[in-house]
């Protein structure tokens, strides 16, 4: 009776397996340990080769893109590539591998890192960018010295032959401009005759003399100094992992083999005497499925119930009966669903036009209050609508041509009209008063960059935080003269660097009740003279490059004093 039962018998079935299982899993275990090492020792040696790639790559982006954080990336890659050659190592270890492959990659390694960190110190030493090291030194004495032969043209031709051959060979790193220079040097120092004019001349060619013996010790190609170390061993690395695989691929594929060939034996062994316990248990069996499938097939494609009657074992009618019961709860899901997704669809389409609604017309209702209350601040000192609408495209244009985001140039339009919005808390009397401040109206009037900034630093809106800084950070200037905090360089947001250089150009540039405009030449002027003082150098370069354009708005939001 035992047996007869479908559940004892198919116990009885599940048994046999799991012994089975058992011995081919015990058998098999000593297989699986070997082919996991195999499978170590190829990944360390694809991480291997993939990492001396990284290597290469990290080198490449230093030297192209001069940032020091690539040092820190070859030095992790560096870290990594050790630490799989010593995993690499002990696997070999594993399977009785004798050979100095490891020893000799890292030696090469080794000296490649050595080669790397050489030239890159010498790229630190030189200058990473115009402004840094020797590089930003023999910029400066360049300047000066071209700065007191201006009025000397055929000594200023010279000097620039001299600039421009030094620039082409740390460009093209040839040999024929370094002597070309020095000539120039001789020829310019033979017409010199002033005491200071020669000693920024020795500045200079003491700068470039040092810069000079660096791009040697580097390599001015391929072949010669650091650089010719470093792509040797570069190719050695890669050349011994290469022997190293040679070596170790038919040991590995020798046990492989012999795993392969114990594999199919024990699991034919197994695979047998498992096929007969369960073709003995399966004649006695076959005709109780082959019923209970026919059941299932008559409800396959259909919502049809099954019989549980017809069932000959009580665990079959069982079945049936669920099974009924599955084929009741699909019918419930599937008229649930297609009422669900008849509205759903529907509601999903409204509720995101809604949103996208209410969001641009919160955005919409921001920009407008924000230009507001700058016109606001602006009329207060009897400034026109039109001041504001002029400052906002010209930072607009000075944001684009300095390279800002599309995101953070629109942002910058329109938070800079909030410019001056501290000046409604600046009393009238002061704000309005016909002549020069003293002392104390002064210091009143400048209060207005820091009430500006109070009124606005608390908001968590983006257009708001970036009119708190317009306003906190216009009147400072790039030499930390300004004010309220007497901040200088890049340590101004760009925010206030562009709105500072636009503010003064539309003020100077515009007609007031109270003045005329200045002419633009003498605009042009003040402004390549506050260069690196008032103004940021590289807005100043973009203003200049987008002249035309500051113009053209000027024309089109022209104010109309005279009309009045």
């Amino acid at each position: 009776m035992f047996l007869k039962s479908v559940k004892a018998r198919f116990l009885f079935i599940v048994i046999v397996a799991l012994l089975s299982m058992i011995i081919l899993i015990f058998s098999l275990k000593f297989s699986l340990d070997k082919l996991s090492i195999h499978t170590k020792i190829d990944k360390h040696i694809e991480i291997m080769y993939s990492q001396i790639l990284q290597l290469r790559k990290d080198e490449k982006n230093f030297f192209i893109r001069r940032d020091l954080q690539y040092l820190d990336e070859f030095d992790k890659d560096i870290q990594i590539f050790k630490i799989n050659a010593n995993k690499l190592k002990n696997e070999l270890l594993l399977i009785k591998f004798r050979g100095k492959t490891t020893d000799e990659v890292m030696d090469a390694l080794d000296e490649y890192n050595n080669a790397f960190k050489n030239i890159s110190k010498a790229y630190i030493k030189r200058g990473l960018t115009h402004n840094d090291g020797l590089r930003g030194k023999l910029r400066n004495d360049a300047h000066k010295l071209e700065n007191i032969l201006n009025s000397k043209p055929n000594l200023l031709i010279l000097l620039l032959q001299m600039r421009k051959a030094e620039k082409d060979f740390f460009s093209r790193k040839q040999q024929s401009f370094a002597d070309t220079q020095i000539k120039y040097y001789l020829l310019l120092k033979k017409e010199l005759s002033s005491k200071k004019e020669l000693l920024l001349l020795e500045n200079y060619e003491d700068s470039f003399q040092k810069s000079y013996n660096l791009r040697i010790k580097i390599g001015i190609d391929n072949s010669h100094g650091y650089v010719q170390t470093m792509l040797r061993t570069a190719q050695m690395i890669e050349a011994r992992i290469d022997k190293g695989t040679k070596k170790i691929n038919p040991i590995i594929k020798q046990e492989r083999k012999e795993l392969k060939q114990l594999t199919y034996t024990i699991f034919f062994i197994t695979a047998f005497v498992l096929l007969i316990l369960i073709f003995s248990s399966a004649q006695q069996l076959s005709a109780s499925f082959d019923k209970f499938i026919r059941f299932f097939k008559e409800a396959k494609n259909s919502y049809s119930h099954l019989d549980e009657k017809k069932a000959s074992f009580a665990e079959f009618s069982t079945l049936s009966i669920y099974a009924n019961e599955m084929i009741d709860a699909r019918i419930n899901a599937e008229d649930d669903l297609h009422d669900l997704n008849m509205h759903l669809e529907e509601r999903v389409k409204d509720g995101i036009q809604e949103i996208q609604e209410l969001n641009k017309e919160i955005v919409d209702t921001q920009k407008e209050v924000v230009f507001t209350m700058g016109a606001i601040g602006e009329s207060r000192s009897k400034e026109t609508g039109n001041h504001v609408r002029r400052v906002a495209q010209y930072s607009y244009i000075l944001a684009k041509a300095y390279g800002l985001s599309q995101h953070k140039c629109d942002v910058l339009k329109e938070a800079s009209p909030m410019h001056d919005i501290g000046k409604i808390a600046i009393p009238d009397a002061i704000l309005n008063k016909p002549g020069s401040f003293n002392h104390e109206e002064r210091a009143i009037i400048e209060t207005h960059a820091q009430l500006g900034y109070d009124m606005l630093k608390h908001s968590k809106r983006e257009l708001l935080l970036a009119a708190s800084i317009v306003s906190y950070e216009h009147h400072e200037k790039y030499n930390g003269t300004g004010y309220p905090r007497g901040i200088k360089g890049e340590d101004i947001h760009i925010y206030g660097r562009i709105t500072a250089l636009a503010d003064v150009f539309d003020a100077l540039g515009s007609d007031r009740c109270y003045k005329e405009a200045w002419p633009d030449e003498k605009i042009f002027k003040m402004f390549k003279e506050e260069r690196g003082k008032h103004f940021d150098p590289k807005l100043m370069d973009c203003f200049f490059e987008n002249i035309d354009k500051f113009l053209e708005v000027r024309d089109k939001y022209k104010d109309a004093y005279k009309e009045v």
